[in-house]
């Protein structure tokens, strides 16, 4: 079911329209080589809707991995006779458009922050759903993502980040706070330390109970260094299956909640606006620049671009 969902995602819009016909799995194995070339050309040259521009290649190169993903368990659980091969994108790419822009352009700070009232109808809406909830893995799903939303919302830290974060990285007790130590940045190409507020190592400690309380009860082994702190405790009674599990994504389940609480948001407003609407507020409550950019790995020279420094 899971690569069923990732095939009707991405594969078959775009195939609908350069092939001709929609591609299901019961004729998956008539695809080519050719036909995923054709793919890609057709997904280089596709235009946003909202911003007029070309698709980054970072986006393509995510696309493609979970394309690359589905064939080779197609071709594992022989739905296909041969392995198919997704050309090679590279993540920078010079192109321009009629005026000598790059295409690609960095998106970061053009994304829409929250407001106080919109982070309000959130946080009670998604509290309400939690107490009022009857499944379980449901309940388990919809805790993770306040959870999730709070740290966010808290210390501004950027949401790719905080995924790979391990318990080891998280010390609860320090300068009347805590910390985030060696937060590395994909973007920056290095580590940073983040501080944290009490009412966020508070959260951060009452989790860390739970999942070492749940590991303890069902003989999991819990390590520090190898547990990441957004992981989500599933277990199954009637198959005495237990196991704690890092979560890569909580995208969808964050915009159907915006959708709930009757929010527009399209693509202007993510889980990334929690860092924008953090920043925004260190910036209105006149925080030194240099130590915005030093807590959210970013510079101050971006900070001075997106954000209204008019305080």
């Amino acid at each position: 079911p899971q690569h069923k969902e990732y095939m009707n995602r991405l594969f078959i819009p775009y195939f609908s329209d350069i092939i001709g016909n929609k591609r299901k799995i019961r004729d998956i194995d008539e695809l080519t080589n050719l036909d995923l070339i054709r793919y890609v050309d057709y997904r280089r040259e596709l235009k946003s809707k909202k911003t007029n521009q070309y698709c980054k290649p970072t986006t393509i190169i995510r696309e493609n991995n979970t394309l690359r993903s589905f064939l080779n368990w197609c071709y594992k659980t022989g739905r296909m006779k041969k392995q198919l091969t997704l050309p090679t994108i590279k993540s920078k790419e010079n192109r321009f458009d009629d005026d000598g822009n790059p295409v690609f352009n960095d998106l970061s700070g053009k994304r829409d922050s929250f407001t106080r009232d919109e982070i309000n109808l959130i946080f009670s809406t998604l509290k309400k759903e939690i107490a009022n909830e009857i499944n379980k893995h449901t309940k388990r799903r919809k805790e993770l993502l306040y959870n999730y939303i709070s740290i966010l919302y808290e210390c501004g830290i950027r949401p790719c980040e905080l995924r790979t974060l391990t318990w080891s990285q998280f010390i609860g007790n320090y300068a009347e706070g805590g910390l985030f130590v060696d937060v590395y940045s994909r973007k920056q190409n290095e580590k940073r330390s983040i501080a944290l507020s009490p009412n966020l190592v508070k959260l951060l400690n009452t989790m860390y109970e739970q999942q070492k309380d749940f590991c303890e009860k069902h003989n999991i082994p819990f390590n520090d260094d190898e547990v990441r702190i957004i992981s989500i405790c599933n277990g199954n009674d009637e198959k005495n299956h237990y196991e704690i599990k890092a979560v890569n994504e909580l995208d969808n389940g964050f915009r159907k909640l915006l959708d709930r609480c009757g929010i527009k948001h399209t693509n202007s407003k993510v889980l990334y606006s929690y860092r924008h609407s953090y920043i925004s507020t260190l910036v209105q409550n006149e925080t030194p620049t240099i130590s915005i950019a030093k807590q959210c790995g970013t510079s101050v020279k971006m900070i001075e671009q997106y954000y209204d420094q008019s305080s």
